[in-house]
């Protein structure tokens, strides 16, 4: 049966011209054009036969879905469409769920992972949990190593008692040891309409990866990835640790779809849809964020204190007594007088690249250095300051998109190669009087910046600034 259906999203909701009204942040095109309605597809086989005649649709009776971009920009070309099937998809392909056909290239389970490691930087996914993903999408049929107990739930840290005790034995032993690891979490949805209780069950599976910046997850319901949800920036390991939660019994599938935002990336139980199928919705989608979490700090090895981190600073008190120089009595020894401080001391190493901060946001311009030759390419990474651990390696998506010019505009001179994307910017200061300044962060909060650099014509040395 063939269905059309359309929708789109604004930033916001927009005034309608001379009037009050506004147009609704979410929109949708379909059978009827009666907000209070449900929306649903357009099912005349006339205006479907015209749209695909007009169109040029050439897919006939195969199953699967057709996206048509009525008036595409410049940058949605073969290569960006193809990019973010892999970004978006990665674990749906490799799992052989999803078989996708860009252009001449087809994204199936046998390539995937070739087609992502040609992608370099392109790739959202690190490499290293790119295998972690391929690994568990092989793996979603095998029986987990543990299984939580119905309680689990109840309590906002997870212990022991939730366990079996063999199962738990079993998993913290092969979770120091760096193998894949898999628990199984029960959790009950309540229904209001119809009213119904039910027992769903969804799966985290955990890897440490000491090679690893940071840890990383990936929420999955039926194949889409949710990736906006992240709580292991908060756990505080020896080693990162690759999770993966994955829900694929259709009760909780079709609870946490109640919950998506539009954008799916992220969850909100306060969303109306979810609010009126279902009792304490908080509770339910609490639990299934932060499952990973809380299980990494149950079976995570414990750090060990080092008793000599203050060594350096600090007498031994088991050593030989240190004679003691006095200035009294016939005949004091004297130590033996300092090296007197030189009157050379060099002057800085000056640095072809000059930071300067702005109100929101900050600058990079080229300076003429002896030694140095223009251009020279530098990237930038940029967090907001924490009052514990690396900033960058804590730096979260729901802070900012460096790449969203909308929100972080950019001004440059004789700047080339700009390239934005997370929280880096990557670009080539042609000249002595290029320069790159980029706005739109949080005044309140200090940006930190990092610059790295090098000499294009030699590939000098990498330096921070």
């Amino acid at each position: 049966m063939d269905l059309l259906f359309g929708c789109c999203r604004f930033r916001r909701n927009y005034r309608l011209p001379g009037s009050e009204d506004r147009w609704a942040k979410e929109a949708k095109w379909g059978a009827t054009s009666d907000p209070n309605q449900l929306a649903t597809p357009i099912v005349e086989s006339a205006m479907l036969r015209a749209v695909r005649n007009e169109l040029g649709l050439a897919r006939a009776m195969e199953p699967g879905t057709s996206f048509i971009v009525p008036m595409p920009n410049e940058s949605i070309t073969e290569l960006a469409l193809r990019n973010a099937v892999v970004n978006e998809f990665f674990f749906a392909i490799s799992r052989g769920r999803l078989v996708v056909k860009v252009g001449d290239v087809t994204l199936d389970a046998s390539g995937i992972e070739a087609v992502a490691d040609a992608m370099g930087n392109d790739c959202r996914l690190a490499k290293g949990y790119r295998q972690f993903l391929a690994a568990t999408a092989r793996k979603t049929s095998d029986e987990a190593t543990a299984t939580a107990k119905e309680s689990w739930v109840k309590e906002t840290k997870l212990s022991p008692d939730y366990f079996d005790e063999k199962e738990l034995v079993s998993l913290k032993e092969r979770f120091e040891k760096s193998d894949l690891v898999s628990v199984d979490f029960p959790i009950k949805i309540s229904k209001r309409q119809p009213k119904e209780v039910s027992v769903a069950k969804f799966r985290v599976y955990l890897k440490q990866d000491e090679n690893a910046e940071q840890s990383s997850e990936l929420f999955v319901r039926q194949d889409l990835g949710i990736d906006g949800e992240r709580r292991l920036k908060a756990a505080r390991t020896i080693a990162p640790v690759m999770a993966l939660t994955f829900i694929q019994e259709p009760k909780l599938s079709d609870f946490l779809v109640a919950a998506e935002e539009p954008t799916h990336r992220n969850w909100n139980a306060k969303r109306p849809k979810v609010e009126a199928l279902y009792f304490s919705p908080n509770n339910v989608l609490n639990a299934v964020r932060n499952a990973a979490l809380r299980l990494v700090q149950l079976i995570s090895p414990e750090g060990k204190k080092d008793e000599t981190a203050l060594a350096i600073y600090f007498a031994d008190p088991t050593s030989d007594a240190v004679k003691r120089y006095s200035g009294v009595g016939p005949d004091p020894v004297r130590p033996p007088e300092s090296p007197p401080t030189p009157s050379d001391i060099p002057k800085p190493k000056a640095k072809p690249i000059v930071l300067k901060p702005l109100e929101d946001g900050f600058e990079v311009r080229a300076a003429m250095v002896d030694g140095f030759r223009f251009p020279i390419d530098c990237k930038v990474f940029l967090a907001y300051a924490t009052a514990v651990g690396d900033a960058f390696k804590l730096w979260d998506a729901a802070d900012f998109w460096v790449a969203d010019e909308k929100t972080h505009s950019r001004s440059c001179i004789d700047v080339s190669d700009v390239k934005a994307d997370l929280n880096f910017v990557s670009f080539r200061l042609n000249s002595e009087i290029s320069r790159i300044s980029i706005s739109g962060f949080d005044p309140k909060r200090r940006l930190e910046v990092k610059v790295r650099y090098q000499e294009v014509s030699d590939g000098a040395d990498i330096e921070d600034n």
